[in-house]
């Protein structure tokens, strides 16, 4: 009798300890700030005459792959929408400042690579989101406002799959700053890269899967070798296309005839008998997507369907120093999305409401016929107005 309750009682004790154990591995928020503070880093870059400052996280070091006698690197990973079209990034890291090439972005990803040549930075142990279910407990580690190394903690609400990319939907509070900054689990594992959040609502966060920094920089190195690989197998223009961020976005998600990804496989391939064969056939394969999607695009502008407007606006306050301006909008009436941001097209209008800053929601109405154009805000109908014409189009 005695021997049975005794068996009953060390059941019913099991789970508690589990539970125990796995609670002895989670960390307190000073336990993994001290751990994470040591890859994130501030990124600040100069695009088209507009300083923008976000935040980055270090999460490789390796050689330089240019220049294999530089004995130490960092590769840190940030939002694609941080860097925007530049080519070089300053790094901030312990208050000194180090000097950046990006070697790849990817808009849809909202994810770009920066490499340091001369600094080895400690790099965060990325899991990525599937360390992540709803309720763990988070912390957004980042630059907001310019406040280098600011931690927030919160939970994740939820993992989703949104347009083919991985999302962690969390309340760990983000503002302007914290865009390419980590989202760390309870252990100091990154699993998040902060990307956005949705205005209007309350704590609806999301950071990038971590993951895709993995796959990102295998798949540079199998670029880079396959360039090198194909050289003098190739003439000089399919030998720059090869060079091209088009080029590794397709590399990263090729699969080939087996189903295995084309980037984890190339080193196997380039040791066959039949090397220069295959390297000729994916070089090929590549070249036909590449027109394919060249054709694709330029039918879209054709079909009226892509198109770019320059508009001259002023001010309605004649005490703004920026009375007068010119901005750019890309329109493409497929997608019904005016730079990026979901529009309300009708036949005569269009309406779309942008974020200019963390508090700040322009609205905009363009008038489909004349062009005229009429930006306000919530609180301030017109604050410009001006006329769009097709940037094409000669002004004067």
């Amino acid at each position: 009798m005695y021997r049975h309750i005794f068996v009953r009682i060390i059941l019913l004790l099991i789970p508690f300890n589990a539970i125990a154990d796995t609670r002895q591995h989670e960390k307190s928020a000073n336990e993994v700030y001290s751990i994470a503070i040591k890859s994130v880093v501030t990124v600040q870059v100069n695009d088209q005459g507009s300083r923008t400052q976000g935040s980055g996280v270090a999460f490789e070091n390796g050689v330089n792959p240019e220049n294999e006698s530089i004995p130490n690197g960092t590769w840190v990973i940030t939002n694609a929408h941080v860097v925007g079209e530049s080519k070089n990034a300053a790094i901030n890291y312990n208050n000194s400042i180090f000097t950046g090439e990006v070697k790849y972005r990817d808009k849809e990803l909202d994810l770009a690579l920066i490499f340091l040549p001369t600094i080895a930075i400690y790099p965060a142990d990325i899991v990525g989101s599937y360390m992540a279910k709803p309720g763990d407990t988070v912390y957004a580690i980042g630059s907001p406002f310019g406040l280098d190394g600011s931690i927030s903690d919160g939970i994740v609400s939820s993992v989703r799959l949104i347009n083919g990319t991985h999302l962690i939907q969390t309340t760990a509070p983000i503002s302007h700053g914290n865009s390419g900054g980590g989202l760390f689990n309870s252990k100091g594992k990154l699993i998040g890269i902060t990307s956005f959040k949705l205005k209007g609502g309350e704590n609806v966060n999301f950071a990038v899967d971590a993951a895709y920094a993995k796959t990102l920089i295998r798949t540079l190195g199998a670029a880079l070798l396959l360039e090198i690989s194909a050289y003098r197998l190739v003439d000089e223009y399919k030998s720059e296309m090869l060079k091209s961020e088009s080029f590794i976005k397709w590399l990263s998600s090729k699969k080939d005839s087996d189903g295995n990804y084309l980037y984890k496989q190339l080193s196997v391939y380039l040791k066959s008998p039949l090397r220069n064969q295959r390297i000729q056939e994916i070089v090929d394969d590549y070249v036909s997507y590449a027109k394919t999607s060249s054709v694709s695009q330029s039918h879209k502008q054709e079909q009226g369907q892509l198109l770019t407007l320059q508009c001259q606006v002023e001010s309605s306050n004649y005490n703004n120093d920026h009375r007068r301006k010119t901005i750019l909008l890309k329109l493409d009436l497929q997608s019904l999305t005016v730079n990026g941001w979901l529009a309300k097209v009708s036949e005569n209008e269009i309406n779309w409401s942008q974020e200019v800053n963390d508090n700040i929601v322009a609205i905009y109405s363009l008038d489909r016929l004349t062009g005229s154009i009429n930006i306000g805000s919530k609180d301030s109908p017109s604050l410009y107005v001006g006329k769009c014409t097709p940037a094409s189009q000669r002004l004067f």
